[in-house]
């Protein structure tokens, strides 16, 4: 009955369509099937992940999240990758730099109850500037900035903005970030939020956040154009209260609220040379010569 069992699972691993599905199962870096890490399917796509890291609403590294790694559904990331494409494309004809940065893809289901039951306590990170300027938490939850059923969960929702800089700076995790209010001034905003402006930071919890909120021109154009470029590749601006989440209109799960953690993804360890079995030449002898020893 073992004997059966083996074999079932054996043939189920051989039968999994995703490499990286089976190579991180085999490392305990478990990830369903039709899921993928982005960066497995378009590396030239910044990565921001916010609740991995301290600079978010609680000010610590969320529940399940163990790596600032993308995951989406197979379906969002190769989506994902074509906007990215053609925000590049579309750079090139004002000769300047433009990409996707993703701040938060597939959400485990615990880190919404973590950030909904900590808001319900008032235990929410102290830099309310930074986040919610203009609200106290329960204004927050009625308002519905934060859902316990929420789309990232699914898995083909994303947290995206466009960046112009060549040299993005990125949160680290281990510097000491500043006050400073997520709906002033370009300049005068947090500096690891830097990219087009949309009129306030990511994760600014604030009517000036809504999709519909009263903004300058260019904020107006750059929210217009993060919004076409996702449009045109089959996602959707899915919430009435933030510029920046668009989920995938045909997604695969929407229905399904995941739960699994995000883990490092596993990477083969490359040798530093290797040893190529050849006999040692006479740098004296012919190119022909020398390619029959090798060939032949």
């Amino acid at each position: 009955m073992q004997a059966i069992f083996l074999l079932l699972t054996l043939n189920f691993f051989l039968q999994t369509p995703s490499k990286s599905v089976y190579e991180n199962l085999l490392h305990n870096h478990y990830i369903p099937n039709k899921f993928a890490y982005l960066s497995d399917i378009d590396d030239t796509i910044v990565q921001d992940i916010r609740y991995a890291k301290n600079y978010n609403i609680l000010g610590q590294p969320l529940d399940g999240y163990n790596a600032p790694e993308c995951i989406l559904t197979v379906e969002a990331a190769k989506k994902l990758s074509l906007v990215q494409k053609e925000a590049k494309e579309f750079a090139t004809y004002a000769n300047a730099f433009l990409t996707l940065r993703v701040f938060d893809c597939y959400r485990p289901k615990v880190a919404n109850e973590q950030i909904f039951y900590r808001l319900i306590q008032k235990k929410a990170h102290y830099r309310k500037l930074n986040f919610y300027p203009n609200f106290n938490e329960v204004d927050i939850i009625n308002f519905g900035f934060v859902e316990l059923n929420n789309p990232h969960s699914r898995g083909s929702t994303v947290s995206v903005t466009l960046s112009k800089n060549i040299l993005i700076p990125l949160y680290k995790g281990n510097e000491e970030f500043k006050i400073a209010n997520c709906i002033g001034e370009y300049d005068n905003r947090y500096m690891f939020d830097f990219g087009l402006d949309m009129g306030t930071n990511y994760d600014c919890l604030d009517e000036k956040s809504f999709p519909n909120a009263t903004t300058t021109y260019l904020q107006q154009t750059n929210r217009k154009l993060l919004k076409i470029l996702m449009e045109n590749h089959g996602f959707v601006s899915t919430s009435k209260l933030n510029w920046w989440e668009f989920t995938l209109k045909q997604e695969p799960f929407n229905e399904t609220q995941f739960n699994f953690p995000i883990s490092p993804k596993f990477k083969k360890e490359e040798p530093g040379f290797c040893y190529i079995n050849i006999p040692i030449l006479d740098l004296t002898e012919t190119f022909e010569e020398i390619a029959k020893k090798i060939l032949f």
